[in-house]
C-alpha cells in the first residue's frame, strides 16, 4: 500500500510543477494586459478619441479571458494564448512605440518636451476672433527650421544656439513668454542675419502686446528673407496684424494685400483686410474684398464672418440675415448667436437678445458671460429682479467677477432690496478697490438707509484713493447735509467744484447748503454761477428769487422770481408755501403772479 502511494506522489510531481509554471506565466500576461489597458485608456481619454476604444475592447476581452484561466486554473489552448497576445499585447505595444517615436522626433524637431501622449486641441473650425476683431497671427517656426536657417553659422556655435533655442521652448512650455521673448532677442541679435529668429521674435512680442516692437522685428525678418513666396506671404501677413492692432488700418492694408499677391486665395488674410478697411471707414470696398472669399459648401464660416463684418460696417439688417443663417447651419456655435445677440441689443431687439442668451445657454449652461449679458438685456428691460437673479448666477460661476457684483447690485438696490445691494457694493470693492463708482452708489445706500457715518466712512476711503474725482466729494457733500453738518458739506461742495468747475448740479446744493449757513451772499454767488451755465433753468431762478427776498432785496427778488414762474409755472405752488416770499405777498404784483 505504502508502495503505491509513493507511485501516486511521484506521478503527481512534474502535474504540479507544470501547473505552478502556468500560474506563474498566466500571471504575467494577465499584468502586462492590465497595464498596456491602463495606458490604452489614458490615452484614448488624453486624445479624446473614440477610435481607441477599438483596441481597449479588445483589451477587455484579452483580459477576461486570461483572468477566467487564471481563475479556473486551467491551461488555455495555444488559440487562446494567441488570443491574449494578439487581443491584448500586441495593439497597445504598437501604439505605444509609435508615442515614444513621435515624443523623441518631437523634441528633436522643437525642443520641447510634449510628453508621452499629447492632447488633441479640440477641431473647430476657424471662425473666432481675438478681441482685435481679426484672425490671428502664423505660427513660429519649429526648432529644426530655426536650425537649418543657421546654417552659416560655425558647427560649434550652431551648438551653442540650439542649446539656448532649446531653453528659450522651456520657458514656453511653463508659460513664460517674456523670458523667450528676451532670448530670441538676443539670438537674433547676435546671429544677424537669421530671418526665422526675428520673425519668432516677433510673433512673441505680439502674444505679449508687444506690436511695436513686434512690427521693427517682422521687418528686419522680412528684410533678410530670401526663400519661396509662401514664406514672405506668411511674414507680410503678420505685419499686417501688428499694424492693425496698433490701429495703423491703412498700412495694415497694405501689407495683406502684398500677402493677397503672393497667395490670392488665403482666406484669412481676405477676411482680415476687410475689416482693416471697416476701421479705416470703407465698408463698400470692405464688403468687396469679403466677397472674394469662395463660399463653401457648409457656409457656416462664410455666414459668420460676413455677419460679423456687416455688423461692424454699420449695416445692420445684413449682419443680422447672415448671423441668423450661420446659427442655422450650425445648431452648437455659441458665438454666432453672441455676435447675433450683441448686434439685435444695438438695435433694442431686447427680447430676441434674451432668447439667444437663453440658446447659448443650453449650449453651456456655465457661460458666466451669457448670464452677464442676459442680465444686462433684463435690465434695460426695467425687469430689475430678473436681471438680479442672473448676475448673481453670473458671480456664482465666476465668483472675482468685479463688474457682475456691481451690476447685481445696481439691480439689487432698484428692486428695493438695498440691504442686498450694500453687500454686493461691498464685494465688488473688495475685488476692486479702486472702483469709484462702487463706493459712490456704497455710500448713497448708506445715506438712504440712515447710516451716514458708515457712508462718510465709505466716502474718505474713496477720496483717499481716487482724490481727483468730483463725484466722491459731491456725494459727501449731500451726505454730510442730510446729516445737518453744513460747513463741512459746504467745504466738501467746494472741493467738487474745484475739480469740476462747470457742473450745474454742485452749485446748486451749494447754494442750498449756504442758504441753510445763512451765508446769503455767498448763495447768491453759487446760484448765479449755476446761472450762467443754464440761464433758463427755473429752479435755480425760484432759489436765487427766494435768497433775494430772505436779504429783503425784494426789487431783485420780484424780477427774478417773475423769471422762474415764466420758465415753469408749476413753480407757482412752492411759491405760494415758502415763506421766504412773506414780504412779498402785500404787493399786488405779487399776487397777480401766482394767480
Amino acid at each position: 500500500m505504502n508502495n503505491i502511494l509513493v507511485g501516486v506522489a511521484c506521478q503527481s510531481d512534474p502535474i504540479g510543477q507544470r501547473s505552478v509554471g502556468m500560474t506563474i506565466v498566466n500571471g504575467f500576461i494577465i499584468s502586462m494586459i492590465l497595464l498596456l489597458f491602463l495606458y490604452s485608456l489614458y490615452r484614448a481619454v488624453k486624445r479624446k478619441s473614440l477610435l481607441m476604444m477599438i483596441p481597449v475592447c479588445m483589451q477587455v476581452f484579452a483580459a477576461v479571458v486570461a483572468l477566467m484561466s487564471f481563475i479556473n486554473d486551467v491551461e488555455p489552448l495555444p488559440a487562446i494564448e494567441g488570443v491574449f497576445i494578439l487581443f491584448g499585447i500586441v495593439p497597445p505595444s504598437v501604439l505605444l512605440i509609435h508615442d515614444y517615436r513621435s515624443m523623441i522626433r518631437g523634441f528633436k524637431e522643437k525642443g520641447e518636451f510634449e510628453g508621452l501622449v499629447r492632447s488633441i486641441k479640440e477641431n473647430k473650425s476657424f471662425s473666432s476672433f481675438p478681441p482685435g476683431g481679426i484672425n490671428g497671427i502664423r505660427k513660429r517656426k519649429a526648432l529644426s527650421e530655426l536650425m537649418a536657417d543657421l546654417q552659416f553659422l560655425p558647427e560649434d556655435i550652431r551648438t551653442n544656439f540650439r542649446r539656448c533655442l532649446i531653453q528659450a521652448h522651456t520657458a514656453l512650455n511653463k508659460g513664460d513668454a517674456a523670458e523667450a521673448a528676451q532670448i530670441y532677442k538676443t539670438l537674433s541679435k547676435a546671429a544677424g542675419k537669421s530671418y526665422t529668429l526675428y520673425y519668432n521674435y516677433g510673433c512673441l512680442c505680439c502674444e505679449l502686446s508687444l506690436f511695436e516692437e513686434a512690427q521693427r522685428a517682422f521687418q528686419k525678418s522680412l528684410h533678410i528673407f530670401s526663400g519661396p513666396d509662401g514664406e514672405e506671404h506668411t511674414i507680410y501677413y503678420n505685419l499686417g496684424n501688428t499694424l492693425f492692432m496698433l490701429r495703423k488700418y491703412g498700412r495694415a492694408a497694405g501689407f495683406y494685400e502684398k500677402a493677397l499677391e503672393l497667395m490670392p486665395d488665403d482666406t484669412e488674410a481676405l477676411e482680415n483686410l476687410s475689416f482693416a478697411y471697416v476701421r479705416m471707414g470703407q465698408p463698400d470696398k470692405a464688403v468687396e474684398v469679403m466677397n472674394r472669399i469662395p463660399a463653401d459648401d457648409a457656409g457656416y464660416r462664410t455666414h459668420y464672418v460676413r455677419g460679423k463684418l456687416l455688423a461692424e460696417a454699420g449695416k445692420a439688417e445684413e449682419a443680422e440675415s447672415e448671423l441668423k443663417n450661420a446659427c442655422r447651419l450650425n445648431a452648437d456655435s455659441i458665438e454666432a448667436r453672441e455676435e447675433l445677440a450683441k448686434l439685435l441689443m444695438r438695435h433694442n431687439k431686447t427680447d430676441e437678445a434674451i432668447s439667444l442668451f437663453d440658446e447659448i445657454l443650453q449650449l453651456d449652461p456655465e457661460n458666466h458671460t451669457a448670464w452677464h449679458n442676459k442680465a444686462n438685456a433684463y435690465a434695460r428691460k426695467g425687469l430689475w429682479t430678473d436681471a438680479a437673479a442672473s448676475w448673481k448666477e453670473a458671480v456664482r460661476l465666476k465668483p472675482d467677477f468685479h463688474r457682475a457684483w456691481y451690476n447685481m447690485a445696481l439691480a439689487l438696490d432698484e428692486s428695493g432690496n438695498r440691504q442686498a445691494a450694500i453687500k454686493a457694493y461691498m464685494k465688488t470693492i473688495e475685488l476692486e478697490p479702486d472702483f469709484t463708482e462702487a463706493y459712490n452708489n456704497l455710500g448713497i445706500a448708506f445715506c438712504l438707509e440712515g447710516m451716514r457715518e458708515e457712508a462718510l466712512e465709505v466716502y474718505e476711503e474713496a477720496v483717499r484713493r481716487d482724490p481727483g474725482d468730483h463725484s466722491l466729494f459731491f456725494n459727501m457733500g449731500v451726505c454730510l447735509m442730510e446729516d445737518r453738518r453744513y460747513k463741512e458739506a459746504a467745504d466738501a461742495f467746494r472741493k467738487a467744484l474745484d475739480l469740476k468747475p462747470d457742473e450745474l448740479e454742485i452749485y446748486y446744493y451749494l447754494g442750498a447748503v449756504l442758504t441753510e449757513m445763512r451765508h446769503y451772499n455767498d448763495a447768491i454767488d453759487a446760484y448765479s454761477s449755476a446761472l450762467k451755465i443754464k440761464p433758463s433753468d427755473g429752479e435755480l431762478q425760484y432759489h436765487l428769487a427766494s435768497v433775494y427776498a430772505m436779504l429783503g432785496r425784494h426789487d431783485i427778488a420780484m424780477e427774478t422770481l417773475r423769471a422762474a414762474i415764466e420758465a415753469d409755472r408749476s413753480l407757482i405752488e412752492d411759491v405760494r408755501v415758502n415763506s421766504a416770499f412773506d414780504g412779498l405777498r402785500g404787493k399786488s404784483e405779487f399776487r397777480k403772479l401766482i394767480s
